[in-house]
């Protein structure tokens, strides 16, 4: 009995520096969510627990997206046969600083379909664990660039400008009131995987008041605002055919010529008379 005892709690000896040794390890991500630039290379940065020495050799990270393999490490190199083909040629370990306790992984030129959850998994001689984090892509929103087109009875306001992913687009009146469900706002996908955006508002011709542009990309918390004026000149619809001004500019011509007359004809008169 004394043997079945010792034997039980050797057992559990066993299996409790097992379970110290397995907490001991773990894999360390910066945060749940990691934000890559469009077009630009990432670092997404994985760490695990180094305890002493560590070969190289006993050390196997894979890194996966769902079920495909985006890249494997094992017996001290890279092992690449099982990769998926929109990975290749575009990833990479810092394989000196393995050992260290660096798992991080370089992607090249990311792409929008590159989003999605990734998983750094870590085994070594005192430890295996796995930590998921989702890869978001995104572009900052360039200077939004403003097209103002007078008709006869409306002006319309247009912003255009280029990011990722959509952004959210608002509209406010010179009182505040959200004018956003009067606008007309469409995207367009370019072939570098931006997204042009192009927002317009519609308003009376006849109205003077001031508008505020609103564009934000949640994703890089920017938050892009324009405020602008617009001052009608009360002309009626009737005359914006440009026929007064054509007539004001004939006008000046004629004028001109007439005055010029009659300075030489005074002139004249002057130069003569006795």
């Amino acid at each position: 009995m004394y043997k079945n005892l010792k034997t039980g709690q050797a057992i559990w000896i066993v299996l409790w520096i097992l379970e110290s040794t397995s907490c001991e390890f773990t894999v360390t991500i910066p945060k749940s969510l990691q934000v890559a630039e469009l077009g630009q290379d990432v670092v997404m940065a994985c760490s695990f627990t180094v305890n002493g020495d560590l070969d190289i050799k006993n050390i196997i990270i894979t890194w996966q997206r769902g079920e495909e393999v985006v890249h494997s490490f094992y017996y001290g190199q890279d092992q690449l046969d099982t990769q998926s083909h929109a990975y290749t040629s575009r990833t990479s370990l810092y394989v000196s600083n393995i050992i260290k306790g660096n798992a991080s992984l370089m992607l090249k030129s990311v792409s929008a379909a590159d989003r999605g959850d990734y998983a750094c998994c870590v085994s070594t001689s005192i430890g295996s664990q796995k930590k998921t984090f989702l890869l978001v892509i995104a572009a900052l929103y360039a200077e939004p660039v403003m097209q103002i087109k007078v008709l006869p009875e409306t002006v319309s306001f247009s912003f255009s400008s280029e990011g990722y992913p959509n952004s959210t687009i608002q509209w406010l009146s010179g009182d505040g009131l959200d004018m956003t469900n009067l606008t007309d706002t469409s995207y367009t996908q370019k072939d570098n995987g931006l997204l042009s955006v192009k927002s317009t508002l519609m308003t009376k011709r006849n109205l003077n008041t001031s508008f505020t542009f609103i564009l934000q990309n949640c994703v890089l918390e920017q938050k892009i605002i324009r405020t602008f004026s617009f001052i009608s000149d009360n002309a009626s619809s009737k005359d914006y055919d440009g026929s007064s001004k054509n007539k004001l500019v004939l006008l000046v011509p004629i004028c001109f010529f007439m005055s010029v007359a009659a300075l030489a004809y005074f002139s004249m008169r002057i130069y003569i008379v006795p």
